[in-house]
């Protein structure tokens, strides 16, 4: 039997595992990006058989089942430049780490290229299933969705035909990479200063919202509607809780933590539920049902059905 044949039937042997541990990996990513407010799509695979077999051709390595750590393998996708740091931190916290590559500070100033974060992360020793995957390396990839639809054009249109792609064809491709980078960072600095703007007051607020909402739930959310229904609401807050917003949730939501986490199971998947229920600023809703629940109602009918209230009253435990 030849190298290459024992390392086919080895992965063969282990690919299941493999691919276990990289949904046991996802699930954990998943549960607490949701946890901490972080939007974003978690993907998972094991390498396939071809791909671990041409790898190993590629780089001649002397031990090829060992030296290859992507055999397992996750990433993570998020929409701004500026969540890549919560994501790094986030990984630190839950995994061991053992390899770190940046590849977008890894370029020099007069080079281009693949934009990404790498991590080569194993279990802690406490964790639950740490026995049954003791040992195994999943390669935890981070991109902004712009990187990652770069990463996955580049690949296929430099790696994937059957010539090899021509040098200048690879330089054009490459050249958007830069692209990529300046979009990833105007957009960040967009957004960083929209939020600060004084106008743009019910737009951080959302933001707010919608950390503490996804901590929940995963379900999409209308956003106009939330944009609409805040303003109505503002006078219900003075200025000095308007300015720490972001303070008065996160507590208001860490303090009924259970409680939530109850009521958004509960009603997952009952068609017959308040329409409002899976929007963000329901949360806002429940807050002030328990701080001034009689003048919540006052503003919430000048513009909106009772009936609406009434339910998620309802569904909170206090009577309006």
């Amino acid at each position: 039997m030849t190298d290459l044949e024992a390392l086919r039937e080895k992965w063969l042997d282990e690919r299941e595992l493999y691919e276990e541990f990289a949904k046991f990996v996802k699930g954990v990513v998943e549960a607490e990006t949701r946890r901490r407010g972080i939007a974003c799509v978690v993907y998972a695979r094991a390498k396939e058989v071809a791909s671990l077999l041409k790898k190993a051709l590629r780089n001649r390595y002397s031990d090829p089942y060992n030296e290859i750590l992507d055999k397992a393998g996750v990433r993570i996708v998020v929409t701004y430049y500026d969540q890549l740091v919560e994501l790094e931190k986030l990984i630190r916290d839950l995994f061991v780490v053992h390899g770190y590559d940046n590849k977008i500070v890894g370029l020099d100033y007069d080079q281009l290229g693949y934009l990404g974060i790498h991590f080569e992360v194993t279990l802690p020793n406490g964790e639950l299933d740490a026995r049954r995957f003791h040992g195994l390396v999943c390669e935890i990839q981070l991109h902004t969705r712009a990187q990652d639809l770069w990463a996955e054009i580049s690949h296929e249109l430099t790696y994937k035909p059957l010539q090899p792609t021509p040098v200048i064809i690879k330089r054009a491709i490459y050249r958007l990479a830069s692209l990529v980078e300046i979009f990833d960072q105007e957009i960040a600095q967009a957004r960083r200063t929209i939020l600060d703007l004084p106008g743009f007051q019910e737009a951080g607020m959302l933001n707010q919202m919608e950390r503490n909402f996804l901590r929940f739930t995963a379900k999409t959310f209308d956003r106009e509607l939330s944009l609409d229904i805040i303003p109505r609401l503002l006078p219900l807050f003075s200025a000095e809780e308007l300015e720490g917003f972001g303070s008065l949730l996160d507590d208001f939501v860490e303090h009924n933590r259970e409680k939530l986490e109850e009521i958004f199971r509960d009603y997952a998947q009952d068609e017959r539920c308040n329409p409002l229920l899976f929007q963000p600023e329901t949360l806002l809703v429940f807050e002030r049902l328990d701080k001034d629940p009689f003048r919540l109602k006052e503003f919430w009918a000048r513009a909106l059905p009772v009936e609406l209230l009434e339910s998620l009253a309802a569904i909170w435990g206090t009577a309006v």
